[in-house]
């Protein structure tokens, strides 16, 4: 009995040694084949690596328990089958990856926060029941994950039709979306979201949701899938404020055919060569400055403008340029004026004055002077566009409208100077008595037509058509100044001559008579002239200068009538329609007298006393000087002689009761 208990003591101590570390037994001694070791390392974004050493003879895997913060513990987070290849005191690891924004969650709390692991070895019975080894446990602080991509604005651009194009850099890493902000000023703090963005390779975006009239900063966030943000003061980009345009500037406006051509600079935008919306052409209208809209020009290189206008206007204008955005800028204000131009001297006197321009309106005199020209005589020519002067040591001068481009003439000084109908070209005589011509428009000097030899004097010389003149000569003299002298027409150059009247003397000893300042009618039917010492005489002729008749003209049918001989100022000018001519005579007094075909064709009547230098400035006035106030005075042919003339500059002109003034004539 005691052998047998002995023996079955035996059996059971040594079965109780061979199944000792046996995970599939209950009675195992689970130190043996239990993981131990367990460590914990964190390897960024939400990856925890759990590292630990095998036991023991082989069982099923391991089991991983994991207890975030306070939460419950997570059973069985992971199960790890065991290998036979895995040999005792093995290594075993296991990447656990832990939600991010479930990590992010929890460090929001302001207390420490642990998580734990724990690790268990397991083998399944033939019973079905589960054997467990004893935990392995780690701890380990998490570290927060790594925030987004710092990024930044790249460029902000603008561009019409309006659109605003923000483009910024790239992020990718647990991407959720980009946050556009954006403010009017530098305010990072009181920015606001302008646009969220779900999709990282969209790094730009279009809006046409913006203005320029205020400066625009944008900065840029990125969240990423945890929801973390990142947002950096300096991501930051701008645009200032898109300034008014710079304003062009209108550079002339000039009065023309009743209207005005208004020239102004080319449009220079600020910021975008696209963004030019309109140019507006405003009136001023004084004293008040109210405006009036002439018109909207929306075409950038349309830079000229003609307004109609009336006669004897005085306006103001300026030149709005609008850009797209709503910016605008003004020109400079520039006056106008449809008043007719004068041209004046200080001084009648043989060296000569300063030549001065004006116009004649109530206020607006835009004054001009051409200094150092000894100008003398000024007159308009061609049709108001140039003035010609006489001027000491030259043949002349011309200037423009506004007293630029000077250009001297040289030649002899001229007398008994006369243009052609639109005065581009002049025939004259100097105190050689020899003829010249001029081109008004190229020449720099005369040309001459006709020399006279041996004192074949030449005198009036009259330009009548494109290619003739008609002028008086000495011919063939005996003796000095003795002779036939006549009314002759030749070509520009003096060839082909004809004559018109000739006289003869009845002795070589003896002088012709002189005929004396002919003045062909614009119709070129009537020659108007002076028989010498004795009064003037209308001469009617037909195409091909044959006489028809030949009548002496006197005053009210009574008394002869001799016009002065003006050396600088031509006398006896016919009216613009050839029906009307006046003239002056000096006596005792200067008289100023008219001759109307339609009204006696045999007399001339007085206009008005005291009055010389006169010419036609309209179909029914006349412009002179009354010597009476030593200033230039107006008149309607109309009037009787008694009439009172009327000044032609008012009292509050700069340029009133100068001795010389001419009007520019009207298109």
């Amino acid at each position: 009995m005691r052998y047998s208990i002995l023996v079955l003591f035996l059996l059971l101590a040594c079965e109780e040694v061979r199944d000792w570390d046996n995970p599939y037994d209950p009675r195992s001694n689970r130190e043996f084949w239990s993981p131990v070791d367990l460590s914990t390392i964190n390897e960024g974004e939400g990856k925890y690596k759990l590292t630990w050493l095998r036991k023991g003879r082989r069982f099923d895997g391991f089991i991983i328990d994991r207890k975030l913060a306070d939460d419950n513990w997570q059973d069985s987070i992971k199960t790890i089958k065991d290998t036979l290849e895995i040999s005792d005191d093995s290594e075993y690891t296991f990447i656990d990856t832990i939600d991010l924004k479930i990590l992010v969650n929890k460090l929001k709390s302001s207390d420490p926060i642990e998580f734990k692991y724990r690790i268990y070895a397991y083998a399944i019975m033939e019973s079905g029941d589960t054997n467990k080894s004893n935990y392995s446990s780690s701890i380990i602080e998490p570290d927060a994950p790594s925030k987004p991509d710092e990024i930044k604005i790249k460029s902000i651009k603008y561009e019409f039709p309006k659109k605003m194009t923000v483009e910024w850099g790239k992020s990718s890493k647990n991407f959720k979306s980009y946050l556009i902000y954006h403010s009017f000023i530098d305010d990072f703090e009181n920015k606001t979201l302008f646009k969220t963005i779900y999709d990282s390779n969209i790094i730009s975006f279009d809006t046409s949701t913006f203005t320029v009239l205020k400066e625009n900063w944008f900065w840029i966030g990125v969240e990423d899938s945890m929801g973390q943000k990142t947002i950096l003061e300096n991501s930051v980009a701008s645009i200032p404020i898109d300034n008014a345009p710079e304003p062009v500037i209108l550079d002339t406006i000039i009065y023309e055919n009743n209207k005005y051509i208004l020239n102004w600079s080319l449009a220079n935008m600020n910021s975008l060569a696209d963004d030019f919306s309109s140019y507006v052409i405003e009136e001023v209208i004084m004293p008040d400055s109210l405006l009036n809209n002439i018109e909207v020009i929306d075409k950038k290189n349309e830079v000229q403008y003609l307004i109609n206008i009336e006669l004897d206007k005085e306006s103001h204008y300026r030149i709005k340029l609008n850009d797209h955005w709503g910016n605008t800028s003004v020109s400079n204000l520039r006056p106008s004026s449809s008043f007719q131009k004068i041209t004046t001297l200080n001084f009648l006197r043989d060296i000569g004055d300063d030549l001065s321009i004006f116009n004649l309106g109530p206020k607006l005199f835009f004054p001009q002077k051409v200094t150092n020209v000894n100008a003398k005589f000024p007159v308009w020519i061609q049709n108001g566009k140039k003035i010609f002067a006489l001027t000491e040591g030259a043949m002349g001068i011309v200037v423009n409208e506004n007293g630029s481009d000077l250009r001297k003439i040289l030649g002899e000084e001229p007398q008994d100077i006369s243009f052609n109908k639109d005065q581009t070209k002049a025939v004259y005589t100097a105190e050689n008595h020899n003829l010249y011509y001029v081109d008004l428009t190229s020449s720099d000097g005369e040309i001459t037509i006709q020399t006279q030899i041996n004192n074949e004097w030449f005198s009036d010389p009259e330009i009548i058509s494109n290619d003739e003149i008609i002028y008086t000569q000495i011919k063939n003299p005996y003796l000095n100044n003795l002779g036939p002298e006549g009314i002759f027409v030749s070509g520009l150059d003096g060839n082909n001559v004809k004559t018109v009247l000739l006289t003869n003397p009845v002795n070589k000893s003896l002088k012709g008579v002189r005929y004396l300042m002919p003045r062909m009618s614009p119709l070129k039917d009537k020659i108007l002239y002076v028989k010498e010492d004795e009064s003037l005489y209308v001469l009617e002729i037909d195409v091909n200068f044959n006489i028809i008749s030949n009548n002496i003209l006197k005053i009210d049918g009574i008394d002869n009538v001799i016009p002065e001989e003006s050396k600088y100022f031509r006398n006896i000018r016919w009216s613009p329609d050839g029906t009307k001519a006046i003239f002056w005579t000096k006596d005792a007094d200067y008289n100023l007298y008219i001759y109307d075909l339609n009204a006696n064709p045999s007399e001339v009547k007085l206009l008005q006393p005291g009055a010389r230098y006169a010419n036609w400035i309209e179909k029914d006035k006349v412009l002179f000087r009354f010597e009476n106030a030593q200033a230039m005075f107006t008149k309607n042919i109309s009037e009787p002689p008694t009439a009172s003339p009327t000044p032609l500059i008012n009292e509050e002109h700069p340029a009133a009761n100068v001795p010389w003034a001419q009007l520019q004539p009207r298109p």
